[in-house]
């Protein structure tokens, strides 16, 4: 196999489906791309995914969901996406590709590498079906943890500001924030603050609106800015960065983010968009990071304002939820670890393997597994 391989992303995002895993295979296909590897992307979402795909990874070839065949994959293809995987997980065997699945646990033991890459994956968490060998093992099929956080460059070169010089509320649930959560809690964080008797080091209320968000004659923005929010929208990842740098406390949805706030040493409470999420917000708040406010489809107003207002009084917390979750990051080099560990599987792939690419049949139709 050669040394620089090509690399096939699956992705799907927008609207429809939130915009984490565009942004977090953007970032990793960014950094392969300055590898020197050839990356493809078949995408499948609405015109703020593709924007969002080429903010994070420009010089990538980005072509349609429905033009991705298996036997013209690349060597090692990424699935990125909510649906199940079964199918496309065996076509691709049938063709001698590579796969890698992005946090699914249900891909562990059928695709070659599954990578759970978030802050909740930590060391301990549940630990189903991975095998007993070490994660330096070649032959292993998991790599868990949030030292393998996708991390892209305009947070890394984000300079970090102590904590006690920062102070503003950053609220930010997500790019398509699909419960409209963001309208609804505003109002109680802002209440806790009006009504704090001690005073709060929080003189600056931003809220950013995800690029998904929909609020097409701006009402919700324009109501947020009349509460005395800044209100900011679908911001580039550096200026994104910056903001999260700033924060002395986030609320966010729960997913990619809290690793980025992770290495700004910004604490957070967090929001979860799906149920199967909630146990782990739980588990990562045992362990001392963050604080879990509740679902977004049934807030419960008055634990949202106790939960916020407690995190504001409690510098102590917010210092070693920070520190504790900066250290679990291991340096912020979780795309070098999984570009690395991709180049050892490369070279488990036959010399003799077709070609990959649409070049081969292009305009061909039929079903993407042939």
């Amino acid at each position: 196999m050669k040394s620089r391989p090509d690399l096939d992303f699956l992705v799907a995002g927008g609207a429809r489906y939130g915009l984490g895993h565009i942004m977090r295979s953007g970032t990793l296909a960014a950094s392969a791309r300055r590898r020197g590897w050839r990356v493809r992307a078949f995408l499948a979402g609405d015109r703020v995914a593709l924007e969002r795909w080429r903010a994070s990874c420009p010089d990538s070839e980005v072509l349609a969901w429905s033009a991705w065949r298996a036997r013209e994959s690349a060597p090692l293809t990424v699935f990125d996406h909510p649906f199940a995987k079964s199918r496309w997980l065996e076509a691709c065997r049938r063709d001698r590709t590579r796969t890698i699945v992005l946090d699914d646990s249900r891909a562990i033991g059928r695709a070659r590498l599954t990578i759970q890459p978030a802050l909740h994956h930590l060391a301990e968490a549940d630990d189903e079906s991975g095998g007993d060998l070490p994660e330096d093992d070649p032959a292993t099929l998991v790599l868990r943890g949030p030292r393998y956080a996708l991390l892209g460059s305009a947070h890394l070169d984000t300079p970090h500001r102590p904590q006690v010089e920062r102070e503003a509320l950053l609220l930010s649930i997500g790019g398509a924030d699909p419960h409209a959560v963001t309208p609804r809690i505003a109002p109680l964080l802002a209440e806790v603050l009006d009504r704090s008797a001690a005073p709060t080091p929080i003189t600056t209320r931003r809220v950013i609106l995800g690029p998904a968000f929909p609020d097409p004659d701006r009402r919700i923005a324009s109501e947020l800015a009349a509460a005395g929010w800044e209100v900011e929208r679908a911001l580039e990842p550096a200026a994104m960065a910056r903001r999260m740098a700033e924060a002395r406390i986030a609320v966010m949805g729960f997913g990619t983010s809290l690793c980025e706030l992770a290495w700004h040493e910004t604490p957070h409470l967090s929001v979860t968009h799906h149920d199967h999420d909630v146990t782990w917000a739980k588990t990562l708040e045992e362990r001392g990071i963050g604080r879990f406010l509740g679902r977004a489809a049934a807030l419960d107003p008055e634990r949202v304002k106790t939960r916020f207002a407690g995190a504001l009084a409690d510098p102590d917390w917010q210092r070693t939820s920070a520190q504790r979750a900066l250290a679990a990051i291991d340096g912020g080099r979780g795309c070098d670890h999984i570009l690395d560990r991709l180049a050892l599987v490369a070279r488990e792939i036959p010399l003799s393997r077709p070609a990959s690419g649409l070049r081969r049949q292009t305009g061909r139709s039929g079903s993407p597994l042939a």
